[in-house]
């Protein structure tokens, strides 16, 4: 019987960890290399920390690729929430309002696919918009999802690597794996400065956000306007998160009190539930919120210009590297699809 193939997964994010996940469950002798993981809280090069996290379509009708990777990914994840109640993933209702319809017609491909689909009455809208939605979704406890994850592909198998500094090169892998045979490199925002990568297409997407205590059932709310969204998702442990904002090529990680308080007023403004709730524990003014608000945060989503990057790539040192980065606000609910894309391409190299 032939040796499993080995991989070195380099980043550990919700990118790298489905990746080592999918590759260990069909075989593969995988090794977990990064220098940030999930418990060392969130930063700057490690975003999923800071993710709102819910599955909801960024697919145009057009782009049918990325259509198909978020329906493997839907898919993965209703079998995980199935499987594994305690992983962090919650089914609940989404309410997604456009300002624009015909943006709205744009996204709309997935009314087929996402269970109990229907559309919103004109009486049902809020304020400013003209379409809505209502469907089941699932949300993401990023911080128990994570931790899941890791410990499941603990349990598959794979060696743990904490790299003591980022890598000079991508090729300097080999001095902590040196046995792997592929590289694979999820290292999102990472990419841009990684030498051997320097992929410069990729630029940070900067996204603030608040998470609050709520102690009852809200269900996702998302309102999609022109370059701005104000999201709500319910974390399924009590906690909701807040947000957003969407400032592409910002490396600013300071929080600013003055967006803080318009991502609350924008999230109580569609949400009279919220408000009411708010109102009750005494939150007045912003200056009241850490009534409620437990936490303030900043994530840089690592998008990149051409779209994500999942390729093979020969090196002089003939180690090949499977790229998989560049996942910008998707990357939760497209992981599973690229991650089959990237155990594809490893299996063409290897005619497996």
């Amino acid at each position: 019987m032939p040796e499993p193939v080995r991989v070195a997964v380099l980043g550990a994010g919700v990118t790298g960890l489905t990746t080592a996940y999918v590759l260990l469950d069909q075989g593969f002798n995988v090794t977990l290399a990064a220098d940030h993981f999930h418990d060392a809280g969130v930063s700057g090069d490690y975003a999923s920390l800071a993710a709102g996290a819910h599955w909801r379509t960024w697919a145009t009708v057009q782009d049918k690729d990325l259509q198909a990777i978020e329906t493997i990914s839907l898919a993965q994840l209703y079998t995980l929430a199935q499987q594994y109640p305690d992983c962090g993933l919650m089914r609940s209702e989404s309410l997604d309002y456009w300002q624009d319809k015909a943006v709205a017609d744009n996204t709309l491909w997935f009314r087929q696919l996402a269970p109990k689909f229907r559309t919103l009455s004109a009486n049902e809208l809020i304020c400013g918009t003209v379409y809505g939605a209502s469907y089941e979704t699932l949300s993401i406890d990023v911080a128990r999802y994570l931790a899941w994850l890791q410990q499941r592909c603990v349990d598959k198998g794979a060696a743990i690597v904490k790299l003591p500094a980022k890598l000079d090169h991508i090729l300097d892998i080999q001095k902590h794996c040196p046995e792997a045979q592929f590289v694979v490199n999820c290292t999102g925002l990472g990419a841009r400065n990684l030498g051997g990568v320097q992929d410069l297409a990729v630029f940070p997407v900067r996204g603030q956000w608040l998470l609050a205590k709520v102690p009852f059932e809200l269900p996702n709310i998302n309102v999609i306007g022109q370059g701005e969204m104000t999201l709500i998702i319910p974390r399924g442990n009590g906690i909701v998160f807040l947000g957003g904002t969407n400032e592409k090529f910002s490396w600013n990680e300071k929080i600013d009190e003055a967006q803080s308080e318009n991502i609350l007023q924008r999230c109580l403004s569609v949400c009279p539930q919220l408000n009411t709730y708010f109102k009750e524990q005494g939150v007045n003014s912003f200056a009241d919120i850490g009534k409620v608000v437990v936490k303030q945060g900043i994530g840089l989503r690592p998008q990149r210009v051409g779209g994500v990057r999942v390729e093979r790539e020969e090196t002089s040192r003939g180690l090949p590297i499977i790229h998989n980065y560049g996942h910008s606000g998707y990357g939760f609910q497209t992981s599973w699809g690229y991650a089959q894309r990237v155990l594809r391409l490893i299996r063409q190299t290897h005619r497996l």
